[in-house]
């Protein structure tokens, strides 16, 4: 579409070309006949606008010249200082800007139930995460700091053991990171409850599994082009202990249990923004929409 947009311009500019002349002389013979002209002006007339036209089109050269010049300078910009968030380790250590994911699950009770308040504590007790399951640590590799990054909110995309998750995400949606420099690093703590709803039938593995993803947005240091990473989490959910005493029925063939975690895989996704798409697209695709 941009290629055919450009050889009709060009086309235009070439017939333009091919009727200016004629279209003055016809000018110029109208005007000599109703005599604002005469017959030995019409060269220097013809020769007067033709200069003026020469130079208007020489400006319009110039002025497409700055526009696209200015354009490139400002893709080379961005291109040249572009922020590049990455997976930089697990689990590590490191100082830096750090933001927390909590997922908890939700307490019921019946009204007229006399041990609500003590249920709900033991309740609050178990799920309760006291230090973070893991930590996902990123590093700008990139060349230009981000410009107003936010860690926009992580979900549960899929559990193994019901159809749909009775986990909700409580860390707090849109999360400021702000700038993050080149070779700087900020960290994600994950929060999981130690105790879950969850069945005994594993369908013939030893484990449960649960898929999160977490989302950042960010642009680069000029404002102008957007990314976003999608930070696809898969954990092993293992049954540690089935625990006898329920806070609250929750479904048939479920039950209270202790479990534990461990990081099956974690695969990023990097989308740009589309303004033609109105939407994040992967980046592998943005040169061809």
């Amino acid at each position: 579409m941009k290629y055919i947009r450009i050889i009709l311009l060009w086309l235009c500019i070439f017939i333009i070309f091919l009727l200016c002349p004629w279209f003055l002389d016809k000018i110029a013979n109208f005007l000599i006949c109703i005599g604002i002209i005469d017959y030995c002006s019409k060269s220097s007339y013809l020769s007067f606008y033709s200069t003026i036209i020469g130079g208007a089109i020489t400006l319009i050269g110039v002025w497409i010249t700055l526009i696209n010049d200015r354009k490139s300078k400002k893709n080379d910009d961005s291109i040249k200082y572009k922020p590049i968030l990455r997976v930089y380790g697990i689990n590590k250590q490191d100082n830096c800007l750090l933001r927390e994911v909590h997922f908890n699950m939700p307490f019921s009770c019946r009204n007229d139930d006399p041990e609500s308040e003590k249920k709900q504590e033991l309740f609050y007790k178990q799920t309760k995460s006291t230090k973070p399951l893991f930590r996902i640590i990123f590093k700008n590799i990139g060349r230009g700091e981000t410009y107003n990054a936010l860690l926009e909110k992580a979900e549960i995309s899929n559990v193994s053991w019901d159809d749909k998750s009775n986990l909700s995400f409580s860390g707090g949606w849109n999360q400021y990171v702000g700038e993050i420099c080149q070779n700087e690093l900020f960290g994600v703590d994950f929060y999981l409850p130690q105790h879950l709803f969850i069945t005994e039938d594993l369908n013939g593995r030893y484990y449960h599994k649960i898929c999160i993803n977490l989302i950042v947005n960010y642009s680069d240091m000029f404002n102008r082009v957007k990314y976003q990473d999608i930070i696809h989490i898969k954990l092993k959910v293992i049954i540690d202990k089935i625990q006898e005493k329920e806070p609250y029925y929750y479904k048939d063939n479920f039950k209270w249990a202790k479990v534990g975690y461990e990081i099956m895989e974690i695969l990023p996704q990097h989308n740009i923004y589309s303004e033609k798409k109105k939407k994040y697209i992967h980046e592998a695709l943005i040169n061809n929409k």
